[in-house]
């Protein structure tokens, strides 16, 4: 497909002297730059098709060592440059393509160099790597690897450890970690409550879920639609027609109207 997007942009070049005019010059720049530019986004793009994050890696490091910053995107936020940067992107990227083992070995590289060691950032996203990969046990090593090397733990560290102990139906190790923020001096956020709300209804424990509910009112944690949700599904199976109407009256004091699963919930009790 893209050779032959090529050829019909040169069959339809018409023009026997591209040089007679300074129309017909630009337009010749124009299409060499489009060609450089459709030949560069397709051959990042194989690599990712052919499953090879390694051939992407390096290209992002071509563009990095020519100074490029425009096509070697790294968030202002992260506050590391350089070599440092180019492991944290390679770890992103081997956890977008769910090889978490991949992005272990790129942090344990980096613990091995001594010159050059891992931040938070390079940890949590290993960790996201792992949830993506469904390898919660592996994100728990990195987790307490950074307890061990002395690496701060953020709030966003919690939430990628969270959501994989979700996923994993470990619904004792969410509540643990919740629980452990105080320690670290966090504080928990809209989307620790839901997973570990959601974990506690995929283990059949409807009573947890409600109570995870009413310690978001106390620590005024944010709710929102996820949080409703989840809580309306603890009344469906705990069978609280009460609780129900007092979740869907805070829904909309919120500015969330329930939706026909929402409603579900409380007209299984008989409706508001």
């Amino acid at each position: 497909m893209r050779n032959e997007s090529i050829a019909r942009l040169l069959t339809d070049w018409q023009v026997q002297d591209p040089f007679a005019s300074g129309m017909e010059y630009s337009y010749l720049i124009f299409l060499l730059a489009y060609l450089v530019v459709l030949l560069t986004v397709n051959n990042f793009a194989d690599g990712f098709k052919y499953g090879s994050v390694e051939r992407s890696s390096r290209f992002f490091q071509a563009q990095q060592q020519a100074n490029s910053p425009r096509l070697f995107p790294v968030l202002a936020a992260d506050m590391i440059d350089g070599e440092s940067a180019q492991f944290l992107k390679s770890i992103r990227d081997y956890g977008d393509a769910r090889m978490a083992r991949r992005a272990i070995q790129i942090l344990n590289n980096m613990q091995e160099k001594g010159d050059l060691q891992p931040t938070e950032l390079h940890y949590t996203a290993t960790i996201q790597a792992c949830q993506n990969s469904d390898q919660y046990e592996a994100a728990l090593k990195v987790f307490h690897g950074m307890k061990e090397r002395g690496v701060s733990r953020t709030i966003s560290t919690y939430e990628a450890l969270v959501a994989g102990a979700e996923k994993a139906g470990k619904w004792e190790d969410c509540v643990k970690f919740l629980d452990s923020l105080q320690e670290e001096k966090l504080s928990p956020t809209t989307n620790l409550y839901n997973n570990c709300m959601w974990a506690a209804d995929s283990a059949r424990h409807p009573k947890l879920a409600l109570q995870l509910l009413q310690r978001m009112e106390k620590e005024n944690v944010k709710r929102d639609m996820a949080t409703y949700e989840a809580a309306l599904w603890a009344c469906e199976k705990e069978g609280e027609a009460d609780q129900a109407s007092h979740i869907i009256d805070l829904m909309r004091a919120d500015g969330y109207e329930p939706n026909t699963a929402t409603l579900r919930c409380v007209g299984y009790h008989g409706g508001l």
